[in-house]
């Protein structure tokens, strides 16, 4: 080590670019650092979704909830699973033990629906599996909302029309309509028109299942006179479907659903209901694709939806109102991140020139931005992202940075302080703390090693927390022993500079010459420690005399302590800090929708 040392004072050239090399780097690196709200994580859950057409919810969970619940159980790492059927729709939700490998389950879940061979001749498409990371969660939320009391449903040509437009984007890997209307045919079918061309409702049906329109399931049984509800599926306008053939006749001449029925386009029931800042709407959720930049995606999103409002031009009573943006809490954290490390550092500049030369003093805060440059070269090369999780690493330790770099800046300046040459006072300087400083540096990073082992999504999501930690206290670390001593061994001759002013003085210099040159050269907090230095080792006389005294003060110092753990309340999220809160509430179990909106008005 002292060889490296003074390998590196002798060539202050090179230890300049090597400084010069680590700042270009890690500018370059900023370019591939990714920001995100949260790591790239696998929660560890799934969702297995199954439509079946035109079945109630007792079919649904016979004929197909069950079968995939009976293969689901061959299938080693569940945890556990719940499933709900309802009209039309299977749905299973499963949770992975924390333990198991999730991608092995993940393939052994697959298989396992692959076999269910017996499904219901309706069920045309095969389940949708859904795996649930953190890289498909919505970014970003805009809803349309009615302000006039217009129907709800003339949101739908802007929302489809803004889902279009944003779905062009390239970041943009997924938008969701929610509380949209979903669009109904109602047929009502004309008894008399039907008898006089000998046409029974059962063909009606199949000339509509022929032609691939579904048929939602309560619409038949409540079939008594001349009503029968068909959900519009393949046909984009009312006349379409109003052109559909029915029957032809002996002579050729064809009758036309329109002829035996009149057409409503419409909406079906909601059992949903959606307002936004007191206005009936509706909202669009977005997803990213994974390894996005969030931030920049988020902006992208942004400027396509303010260019759509120019270039579509929404009728009077609609709005576009912003309600999700979850590149907020990163920016903010970020630029908690940017003022901690500015603050900081000037905080540890003006600590240092109070005790110490200002070169040594200087030189010591440089290990702060070099630290940062280290981690910043690090991030992207270990497919760390910057998130939250990683900020709250790089917010803990910003705090410790220095620590090593001031330690062995002291040692070097009492190095000099004796008189010895700056090259001297810097190799002597750095081996008589080297043990004690790599030591700490080591119990600090150990302290945070557990957080590698912890297991599941909870493990995921706390691995970057050690990695950012390691990155910054190693980069703190190497230029604490290798680029901090470099420099302080150029530092002034502080005997020398006091030889030279006792001679001129026509005297050599004595003990209380030196005293008073220090005091005289050293900077203003000198006399500070010099007192703290003194009462300290009064105190510290007297403790190691009254022994006994020093042991009460220490047991009354720990009883203040487990009184203040024990008095200290706990809050996991406080309430002042949360971003959005959920008001949930009951109503009677016989109550609509319309009963519901009443009570929450």
């Amino acid at each position: 080590m002292k060889r490296i040392t003074r390998y590196l004072i002798e060539r202050p050239l090179q230890v300049h670019l090597i400084v010069i090399f680590i700042v270009l780097v890690a500018i370059a690196s900023l370019g591939r650092i990714r920001r995100v709200g949260l790591p790239l994580v696998d929660m560890g859950e799934i969702l297995i979704m199954t439509v079946y057409p035109g079945a109630s919810p007792e079919d649904v969970e016979l004929n197909l909830t069950r079968k995939l619940e009976d293969s689901l159980g061959e299938v080693q790492g569940i945890e556990k699973y719940l499933s709900e059927s309802m009209e039309n729709l299977s749905s299973i939700f499963i949770r992975l033990d924390p333990d198991a490998d999730f991608q092995e389950v993940q393939d052994d879940i697959r298989r396992a629906i692959d076999r269910v061979g017996d499904l219901p001749a309706e069920v045309e498409d095969d389940p949708e599996i859904i795996v649930y990371d953190t890289a498909d969660m919505t970014v970003y939320e805009v809803g349309l909302i009615v302000t006039d009391g217009s129907e709800l449903h003339t949101l739908r040509p802007a929302a489809r029309r803004l889902k279009d437009a944003l779905l062009e984007l390239d970041m943009v890997s997924r938008v969701e309509e929610n509380g949209s209307p979903e669009p109904e045919i109602k047929i009502l079918l004309n008894k008399d028109a039907m008898r006089e061309n000998y046409i029974s409702f059962g063909e009606v049906i199949q000339a509509i299942q022929t032609n691939k329109v579904r048929i939602s399931g309560g619409s038949l049984e409540s079939y008594t006179s001349s009503l029968g509800i068909v959900t519009l599926s393949d046909f984009g306008e009312s006349s379409d479907i109003g052109n559909l053939i029915i029957a032809s006749n002996d002579v050729g001449n064809q009758v036309r659903l329109k002829e035996i029925a009149s057409i409503q386009y419409g909406s079906k029931d909601q059992d949903v209901a959606i307002r936004i800042n007191g206005h009936p709407g509706m909202y669009l959720s977005l997803a990213i694709k994974r390894g996005s930049d969030m931030l920049a995606a988020v902006e992208t999103i942004e400027a396509r939806i303010d260019r759509f409002k120019k270039e579509y031009r929404l009728p009077p009573g609609m709005e576009l109102v912003k309600l999700r943006d979850e590149s907020v809490e990163t920016r903010l954290r970020l630029n908690i991140v940017l003022q901690n490390a500015v603050a900081g550092f000037v905080l540890v500049m003006a600590v240092l020139f109070l005790f110490f030369n200002r070169r040594i003093a200087f030189w010591t805060a440089m290990g702060i931005p070099v630290a940062v440059a280290v981690a910043l070269i690090g991030i992207p090369l270990l497919d760390i992202t910057v998130n939250r999780i990683s900020l709250l690493g790089l917010i803990v330790v910003l705090g410790m940075l220095v620590d090593d770099s001031i330690i062995i800046a002291e040692s070097i300046f009492r190095e000099l302080q004796t008189g010895s040459t700056p090259e001297d006072a810097a190799v002597n300087g750095l081996m008589r703390v080297l043990r004690p400083v790599i030591s700490t540096v080591l119990t600090t990073v150990l302290a945070f090693l557990p957080l590698y082992f912890l297991g599941g999504p909870v493990g995921d999501f706390s691995v970057e927390i050690p990695t950012v930690v390691i990155l910054m206290l190693g980069g703190s670390l190497l230029e604490a022993l290798f680029i901090l001593p470099a420099h302080l061994g150029h530092a002034k001759k502080i005997k020398a500079t006091i030889a030279g002013e006792s001679e001129a003085k026509g005297r050599s210099p004595g003990d209380q010459d030196i005293r008073e040159a220090r005091l005289n050269k050293e900077p203003p907090g000198a006399r500070w420690i010099q007192a703290l230095e003194e009462f300290y080792m009064r105190s510290l006389h007297y403790l190691l005399k009254q022994k006994w005294s020093g042991a009460y003060l220490v047991l009354a110092l720990f009883l203040v302590l487990g009184a203040g753990v024990l008095l200290a309340r706990f809050e996991m999220f406080p309430v002042d800090q949360a971003w959005r809160l959920w008001i949930y509430g009951e109503t009677a179990e016989d109550a609509n929708l319309n009963a519901t909106l009443r009570e929450t008005a």
